[in-house]
């Protein structure tokens, strides 16, 4: 019989045995948190400093370009190095060209890596390109030159913008090569009060001797007679 005011007492537990780790093993640990907590810090410090790994260069939103010629054109390198500064750089080089109204930019990260997406819009209008005087050179010979010397040039260009310049600076390179020192001048060409209708490219400094004159449309008056007439201002032209 229990008297009264007994109480079970629960049997003591045993405490858990908890196995001892070695000094090798706790080394190990150590070593291996030490090293967790040295990326981190490095990735950190590497996304803060801007040195991330360009792993991709996407772009949206022109429907007169193609993309990748676009990240062409941005002068960044999958693969290299990038900041977020130079990403700007990229974007505003894109903007400052004239071919597009606006140019944003947007970037992801993961580790050390890095994603830019550039979103543009098309300017409004490209005005198509005249070249004057360029006697060196066949029209199909420029335009497949200055195509492969301008990034997103294809014949025409923006009214504003940087661009012209570079087409004129790459005209005058092209000239050098023939041997022929002059400047190159750029002006909108049309209508006295109208819109432009093209830019006009021009080769100036160059003396250019005047040998012969057609006539092109003419059915009532004889060719022969009006070369003849032409003869005086041919020799004071040339």
């Amino acid at each position: 019989m229990r008297g009264p005011g007994w109480r079970r007492t629960a049997r003591p537990q045993e405490p858990a045995h908890c196995p001892q780790l070695g000094p090798s093993l706790m080394r190990t640990l150590q070593t291996l948190a030490w090293v967790l907590v040295l990326g981190t810090r490095l990735a950190s410090a590497a996304q803060t400093a801007g040195t991330l790994r360009l792993v991709g260069v996407n772009v949206v939103g022109s429907k007169r370009y193609d993309a990748a010629e676009i990240a062409r054109a941005t002068g960044l390198k999958i693969g290299e190095n990038a900041s977020i500064e130079s990403v700007k750089a990229a974007a505003d080089s894109l903007g400052s060209v004239g071919v597009f109204a606006q140019v944003s930019y947007r970037y992801t990260t993961r580790d050390m890596a890095m994603t830019v997406t550039f979103n543009v819009q098309d300017a409004a209008k490209l005005l198509p390109c005249t070249f004057e005087n360029f006697v060196w050179f066949s029209p199909q010979e420029l335009l497949h030159e200055l195509r492969s010397r301008v990034p997103l040039f294809d014949g025409q260009v923006p009214e504003g913008g940087r661009m012209c310049d570079v087409v004129s600076e790459q005209l005058r390179a092209m000239l050098e090569t023939r041997g022929i020192h002059a400047q190159v001048q750029a002006a909108p060409f049309g209508p006295i009060g109208g819109p432009a209708h093209a830019m006009q490219f021009r080769e100036m400094g160059v003396p250019l001797p005047m040998r012969k004159i057609e006539f092109s449309g003419v059915a009532k008056v004889d060719a022969a007679l009006l070369q003849e007439a032409a003869r005086p201002l041919l020799k004071r032209i040339t």
